[in-house]
This record gives C-alpha cells, structure tokens and sequence, in this order.
C-alpha cells in the first residue's frame, strides 16, 4: 500500500475523537478556540452518539449574531413553522441540573442546524442550556429607544379602541371554556378552553383537537362567547370529537372534563352597543378578496351579528370568509366595479362570466343588494412611516416585538420588526387588533421582545448534551417555556 501524507486533521475514514478534542474539567469540556462548553451528563456520552457531530472551530458565540448561528425553520425566529404545527408547549428542567441559571431546550436532533454546520448530529437527540451572565448593560426602553433612533411612538390616538390600552385586567383563567370563532374558518363557532395566560392575551385550545390549532387573541377579543351564546343567538356550535349533535349540554360536558365555565361578565363584545343599519343577511355585494387584495368578488352577507357582518364569497369555500364593520374598505355596493373601470370576479363555475349582468344574477338567486346608505367610508388612518409600534409576530403569535411602520396604504400598514431583516415584514389593517401602542405590553404584563433578540439578561454561553435518539420526532415548540431560551426570543 502507498503511504498516506500526514495531515493536520484526522484522515478520511477516521473515526473523530470526540472526548480527546475538547479540555476537560471537573466534568464541563471546553473547545479549544471558541467559547463552546460541553457537559457530561453520563460517563458514557462518547458511546451513545450513532453517528457523529462535527463542531466548527474558531466560533466566537458573543461576536456572532445569535439568529446567523440558530438560523433554522425550528426557532422562534420569522421563519413559518410548518403548515399547522403549534406554536405552544411545555418542557420540563433535567432533573441532575446543579449549577444555577441553566436553562434546557430538549427537543429536535441537531441536523437542522445545516445552514451554518454548526453542531450537525444525526440520529441523537440534542439537550440545549443556556446560561446568562450578568447584565451589565441599562435596562431596555421605549424612552431610550426612541431618542436613540431618533424615532416617534405612533400616537394613541391612531388606535382602535380594541388596539389600546385596555380599561380592565385579564381575568380569564386557564381551564376555562367558552365559545368562539375558528381563525382559519371565520363561519365557525367552537368549542375552546383558555390554554395560557399572557398579559391581556389569552391562548384558546379546541376542544378535541391536537394543540397544533391553538390560536392567541385579546381577552377583548370580540371573536369570544360566553358558553350558550350560539344557541341563544341561532349559530351553530362545531362540537369537539365525540359528542354528537343534540345531546350536547354545556353543564354536563363541563362537569365531565372538570372544567369551569367563563363568566359572561368576562366578554366585553357583550357590552358593545349596537348601531342599526341596512345590512341583512343573504344581502350581495362586491367585496375585497383580503387574501388576495387585488381582486374584487361577488359576494353575500352571510350573517349580521351586533355590528359585524361575515363576508362570503360566492361558491367559494368558507377559508376565504372574513368578519368586518360597515366602514371596511373592503366591502362595496353592487355596480362599484363597473362605476370604478375595475374588474369584477363572478362565482367561480359561472356560467357566462364574461357577460356577467348584477341585475340577472339577482334575479336568478333570488336575492337583493345591500343598499348603498350603508356603507360607512372609513377616514384615512393617520399613521406615517417611521412610527414605533408593538406587533404580534405572525409567525409566532405567541410573540409581540417591536416594530416600525415601514410603509403605508390607504387601509394597510407595513410592519417591520426592529433588528431583522425586512424579508419578514408584512402587511396588516390598519385595525388589526395585534397592533398596539408603545407602552401596550409593559402596561398589560406582556413580554416585549427587544431588537435583535436583547432581553433583560443575555445569553452568550452554550452547554451542549448529546442523549439517545428516544424522543425523537419531538417538535421545536416544546421549547417555549424554558427562561431565557434563545428559542424564546
């Protein structure tokens, strides 16, 4: 055989030495030329990894950004999860941890970590600690922050009443259970339990369901019933698995799960007063598609409840419905296309799109406009550019940042979240109700995250454990809970 040529690293094929890499002490291994510490929990750790982990040298963790280090679709960063995984989870402490402050992350194995061939592990699964020395810098806020970047809160008084500060605390309670809307499927009343207190923001589980579906709204929220307000106003109630049409009791089935029932006192949508108006239901009109705004569409008023009207449109599934006022921009009279030069989409399957008439189509479904005096033009909102906001992060609604309106629109605003990227910008209403005023979630005892990541205390060391693969398929939200978890911010 012909000799090999030395090398500085290990030969191809070679097995790498783990353990023989890393400095030992008093069971914490440090990684020659980086911060990088590594924590023994069992005297067989070389022996469990199937695999292998390559750990890239000379990293300096303090320097480097953490989300150019974390970068994965698994993290709290604005990267979307994958279609309908949750948001919300739990994880628990190890049970042997014996130095103060370690936080543990335990969930998915470490191969997402690709992008920047950080840690890469296969077929193990990957136990995360972060420790935070003390912060030595001035707490975060807003005051500072706005002089700093020569910025502007965007006025209270741009917000809607249900995007402000709120007159009262959150008082629902976790296992309380109530009615109310299905965010993915606005025509649909469910059944949900109060999952998470945050602030004034309140997580609702479906009864029945996966904790995937799990959705966050304001405890003001109005998409929130008191349990029997659906049989009392003639909605139906979607009922969770296993409980079948007309044997349904709210009393029984609470008793049953040993649960409690929301006080109705709890829902301000109950106080709201009503204005009349002319809308009914099974009225038509010509109304925005908000999943696609540049279409125009046919459509009914499929249900008036207080001053809401539920928008469908014709012979579309209801995913495409949507809750609005008499002033949305987003509902016109029939014949607005026609007067505006604009397009009209006609029910998909129609007949003769193309020779589209409003008069015939009323005709032929027996139904009538809704009449024109009742429609409400909104005034311009007053937001400008470069305002100071706090914004859900819609990628992870658990979330609320700090943002800046990046641009604006006749009804819509750009959000840009502070420290990222403007890749994850996005647009909403102008009265979506995860907009609020600065100050919002210091006033209601909701978290802020801070640009680029800063909390009160910063996490800059990382503790490494490799355990057998036995959880694996675990999903990242597990980590969620965990103090100072960079998945956290």
């Amino acid at each position: 055989m012909t000799d090999t040529p030395p090398s500085d690293g290990p030969s191809q094929g070679a097995e790498f030495d783990m353990m023989g890499a890393l400095d030992w002490k008093d069971g914490i291994a440090t990684l020659p030329g980086s911060d990088i510490r590594v924590r023994e929990r069992f005297v067989f750790l070389s022996r469990i990894i199937s695999s292998y982990i390559f750990i890239k040298e000379n990293i300096n963790l303090q320097r480097k950004r953490k989300r150019e280090i974390f970068h994965t679709g698994y993290s709290h960063t604005p990267t979307p999860p994958p279609e309908g995984q949750s948001q919300t989870g739990t994880a628990t402490a190890p049970a042997n941890q014996s130095q103060p402050g370690l936080s543990q992350c335990k969930g998915m194995t470490a191969h997402v970590f690709n992008p920047y061939n950080f840690v890469i592990v296969k077929n193990c699964s990957v136990y995360f600690l972060l420790t935070a020395p003390a912060n030595k810098k001035r707490a975060w806020s807003w005051p500072a922050y706005l002089e700093e970047e020569r910025a502007i809160a965007a006025p209270v008084k741009l917000f809607k009443e249900h995007q402000s500060l709120p007159q009262s605390r959150n008082s629902f309670k976790v296992g309380m259970k109530l009615e109310g809307l299905d965010p993915s499927h606005p025509s649909l009343f469910c059944v949900l339990t109060v999952a998470e207190i945050q602030g004034y923001r309140v997580r609702l589980h479906f009864d029945g369901y996966p904790e995937c579906y799990d959705f966050w709204a304001n405890a003001d929220s109005w998409d929130m019933k008191p349990a029997g307000w659906c049989e009392k106003n003639g909605h139906k109630l979607l009922l969770p698995k296993g409980c079948k049409d007309g044997e349904f009791n709210w009393s029984m089935y609470v008793k049953n799960c040993r649960g409690q029932l929301a006080p109705k006192h709890l829902f301000k949508s109950l106080n709201t007063s009503v204005t009349p108006s002319g809308f009914r239901a099974g009225m038509k009109l010509e109304a925005i598609d908000r999943k696609n705004p540049s279409l125009i569409c046919v459509a009914t008023i499929a249900a008036v409840v207080d001053n809401r009207l539920l928008i469908h449109f014709d012979n579309w599934d209801d995913t495409y419905d949507y809750w609005c006022d008499a002033s949305s921009p987003y509902i016109h009279p029939v014949g607005y296309c026609e007067e505006a030069e604009l397009t009209l989409t006609t029910p998909a399957e129609y007949k003769q799109p193309k020779t589209f008439s409003w008069e015939k189509y009323l005709e032929e479904t027996g139904t009538q406009a809704a009449p024109a005096r009742a429609f409400k033009p909104r005034p311009p909102h007053g937001f400008q550019i470069g305002m100071k906001v706090e914004a859900v992060d819609k990628r992870n609604p658990m979330l609320i940042r700090v943002a800046t309106i990046a641009d604006t629109e006749d009804h819509r605003l750009k959000i840009h979240f502070d420290g990222w990227s403007s890749e994850y910008d996005y647009w909403v209403e102008t009265d979506c109700p995860d907009l609020h005023p600065v100050g919002w979630c210091q006033k209601t005892g909701h978290p802020l995250q801070y640009p680029n990541g800063e909390t009160h205390s910063l996490t800059h060391t990382l503790f490494l454990y490799v355990l057998p693969d036995i959880r694996r398929g675990q999903s990242w939200f597990l980590r969620r809970k965990i103090q100072n978890c960079y998945f956290n911010r």
